[in-house]
């Protein structure tokens, strides 16, 4: 009778570490993938990335590419062989983005001088981050959360 019971509930115990295992990993599975989603929404319909890959508080985006608006100088504002962000995984879980450290290896950037003086710099992002505030309410909501780098 004791062994009986001693197996069920081990069965049990089994049963319940088998089912936090896979939400662990269905959990992990979804943070991957949300990552690459806003990286990609981030980037916008004039950028584009070869491999993104998205691990414990990095990601690393390969061969990154940010074409010109319309009446840019040149065809591209930015390729990069390889960006590295390192993300702080505490302030995601509040909503919040915090880069701690931005590497970019084997890069092109392009800066245009406007004709009343101003400097533009990568026009893309900005004019992405306005498209998604008049779009979509969820890309809205990732476009007013506060972000923070600190080391480019």
């Amino acid at each position: 009778m004791a062994g009986t019971k001693a197996r069920r509930v081990a069965l049990w115990v089994g049963a319940v570490i088998v089912v936090l295992l896979l939400a662990v990993v269905g959990g992990g599975f979804f943070v991957v993938h949300e990552m690459k989603a806003r990286v990609l929404e981030t980037l916008g319909p004039l950028g584009s990335v070869e491999d993104i890959d998205v691990s414990y508080a990095r990601i690393t985006l390969s061969r990154v590419r940010l074409r010109g608006p319309q009446g840019w100088p040149t065809d591209d504002t930015l390729r990069a062989e390889r960006v590295t962000l390192n993300v702080d995984m505490r302030a995601l879980l509040s909503n919040r983005v915090h880069l701690q450290h931005v590497t970019v290896d084997g890069f092109y950037l392009s800066v245009a001088r406007l004709a009343n003086g101003r400097v533009e710099l990568l026009p893309n992002l900005r004019q992405s981050m306005r498209e998604a505030q008049a779009g979509s309410s969820e890309a809205a909501a990732h476009a007013q959360e506060d972000r923070l780098i600190d080391h480019v």
